[in-house]
């Protein structure tokens, strides 16, 4: 069998992006280092699974580690040619269309022998809500099979600089703290059921929680703008596509409910009854157990909205195949006038950073986007894991 080929490196751009594009981030979201005692003689390969908060984690956490790292990433990261050609350069491991998972696990393992350094995002998502999210047993076996010592960088402050579903930054500070997890000798003598659980255990944060306790507070002005993106159900009057985002507050436009984010870093109620949303992991809690009860009603339309745009993805080729409103059912997604797709035959539905859908339906792949900055591919996605979850994306 022939050797896997690595992904290629470009020494001058990886010294750009040390040289320029990290000193902007580090004064742009004020990036500062925490606890790297474990860094300190840390020698030959690693595996490196951080919490997955902010657009920016890959260069994030590579600020204070002062050693190359191949960054596994998803073919979604890499549709733009630039975008792609960059990551390349930098020696991203890309698990494309038609790659089998052996060839992504054969690349990792050929950089782990050469004595380097992986990074693998174990939540393959980026947060929506703040807290970090469940970590699959998938991550341990690669873990168990590499049987190299494992980094988990903690990015605090992260997702309350710029939520996922916001457009501007939110000044505050960001800290960076990283522990070694699990020794190479660990990764033989551990189940893969106790390396997934202290993995989880070690992962665990909040990053509101994490600014409360420590005092850090974040600029006020446009906390909320496009919260929308991610949260559309009002817990007062519970009712579904009703909210609204401008400036610090969100509100239902059915029935009044208003909640403001303060310099406290708390979500407090300002018009309305319900008083328990004092966060965005709470809020999304609320919203999953509405729609659970929403996909057992008798309904003909779960979401709708009236502008998006239907485009077939083949590699760098993308064309329109339909333009117009979309609504979700119990067993479809309807665009337009003349494009339906059954739900369950749908595969790795899943929302993309720049909030588009994408999907792959009988050997090809889509994407939905919208001209309304305020769409919600969110909303979909939530509302086809609660009727089929093997729709959802599958990743390492």
């Amino acid at each position: 069998m022939n050797k896997p080929k690595l992904p290629k490196f470009r020494m001058w751009m990886y010294l750009f992006i040390r040289i320029f594009i990290i000193p902007v981030l580090i004064v742009k979201y004020r990036i500062r280092k925490g606890d790297t005692s474990c860094l300190k003689g840390l020698k030959g390969p690693a595996l490196v699974l951080p919490t997955h908060s902010t657009f920016f984690d890959s260069v994030i956490i590579n600020i204070f580690i002062h050693r190359r790292i191949n960054f596994v990433m998803g073919a979604a990261n890499l549709r733009n040619r630039f975008v792609n050609k960059l990551f390349e350069w930098v020696g991203v491991i890309a698990k494309r269309k038609g790659v089998p998972e052996a060839t992504v696990i054969r690349h990792i393992s050929g950089i782990i022998r050469k004595g380097g350094t992986v990074c693998i995002f174990p939540e393959t998502r980026m947060t929506w809500t703040g807290k970090n999210q469940y970590i699959s047993e998938a991550n341990a076996k690669i873990i168990r099979l590499l049987k190299v010592p494992v980094l988990v960088p903690i990015i605090r402050g992260g997702y309350l600089s710029q939520p996922r579903w916001a457009n501007k930054i939110n000044k505050g500070k960001v800290v960076v703290d990283y522990k070694l997890v699990f020794t190479a000798e660990d990764c033989v003598s551990k189940t893969t059921e106790e390396i997934r659980s202290g993995l989880q255990q070690a992962m665990d944060h909040n990053d509101f929680e994490y600014a409360r306790i420590n005092g850090v507070s974040f600029k006020q002005g446009h906390k909320a703008e496009f919260m929308e993106r991610a949260f559309y159900y009002c817990p007062d009057c519970r009712k579904f596509e009703c909210m609204r985002s401008e400036g610090d507050d969100f509100f239902c436009t059915l029935c009044g409910y208003r909640i403001r984010w303060n310099s406290q870093n708390y979500l407090e109620r300002v018009q309305g009854e319900c008083d328990s949303v004092t966060d965005t992991v709470i809020y999304m809690d609320l919203q999953r157990e509405a729609l659970k009860r929403r996909v057992k009603e008798d309904i003909e339309a779960l979401f709708s909205d009236d502008s998006v745009v239907l485009k077939k993805v083949d590699g760098a080729e993308v064309s329109i195949i339909e333009t117009g409103s979309m609504k979700i059912t119990k067993n479809q997604l309807i665009i337009g006038e003349h494009s339906a797709f059954h739900l369950p035959e749908m595969i790795g539905f899943q929302v993309t950073r720049a909030n588009t859908i994408e999907f792959k339906y009988d050997k090809l792949m889509y994407n939905i986007t919208s001209p309304e900055k305020r769409f919600s591919g969110l909303k979909y996605d939530m509302a086809i894991q609660q009727m089929f979850p093997l729709c959802a994306e599958s990743e390492i």
